[in-house]
């Protein structure tokens, strides 16, 4: 089987239109390469792409802010919220669709004539075809419908996707419990940045989940400031290079 080539129409004179020529006057070659490739990537995407500006650059190699000028500077793409499409685009869409309709009609209507005595269960079931067919394509003309029905897709799937944020406790929080904690210098810091080392259980079963931070009450004693117990691992890491480098200039 020859596999099957996709393509849609390019206008030889595109380059007259004058959004077009502002687009190679600002960007030059390089942008115009980049409209047509967001044009190709529309056409396998139904007409409707995520203003994701970062993953398309990151897809041509290319800079974030030329992909963003090109979508939104030269008014050749409708923008719809966090989603784009052209109107180009969109009409050709038709076009085809409507005469992929009119292909199976046609064959259908031969079929029929060569077939004078089929059964009429049989009629019936390419008859409900037909208005399936034609439904679609009205469907597919209104565009601001098609948008929307494709964001819904897409934000369905990433509310599934979705993470369930950590369990609150069902009671109010006092004001002497832990905020969060830093497993660099094993301490829990409260809301007045004052921070208390971690047992060796504590950090344990933090790191491990088993404990919230906010579990966790101030012990008043052994309370220091967030700046003092950075400044003590400083101190502690410089002593410790200084030990490992010192043998060595001895020698």
């Amino acid at each position: 089987m020859p596999k099957l080539t996709f393509y849609f129409s390019h206008d030889y004179n595109a380059r007259n239109d004058e959004k077009i020529k502002l687009l190679i006057r600002k960007h030059g070659m390089e942008g115009y390469g980049i409209y047509w490739s967001i044009v190709e990537d529309l056409y396998n995407n139904a007409n409707a792409l995520r203003t994701d500006y970062d993953g398309i650059a990151f897809d041509m190699r290319t800079q974030c802010e030329i992909v963003k000028s090109v979508v939104e500077d030269f008014g050749l793409f409708e923008i719809s919220e966090n989603f784009f499409g052209s109107k180009s685009v969109q009409r050709r869409l038709d076009e085809v669709n409507i005469k992929s309709l009119k292909a199976r009609e046609s064959a259908s209507y031969r079929w029929s004539d060569a077939n004078a005595l089929r059964a009429q269960s049989d009629r019936n079931a390419i008859n409900k075809r037909k208005e399936r067919n034609k439904r679609n394509i009205e469907n597919t003309k209104d565009s601001t419908n098609f948008y929307e029905k494709e964001k819904q897709k897409i934000n369905k799937k990433e509310k599934e996707k979705e993470i369930p944020d950590e369990p609150q406790p069902p009671y109010p929080i006092p004001q002497n419990f832990g905020r969060y904690y830093l497993p660099k210098y094993k301490v829990v810091v409260f809301e007045d940045e004052t921070c208390q080392p971690l047992s060796d259980l504590e950090f344990e079963l933090l790191e491990t989940r088993q404990l919230r931070s906010w579990l966790i009450q101030k012990d008043f004693g052994a309370a220091k400031p967030l700046s003092e117990v950075v400044a003590e691992h400083q101190n502690v890491t410089r002593r410790t290079e200084t030990a490992q480098i010192s043998p060595q200039n001895k020698k």
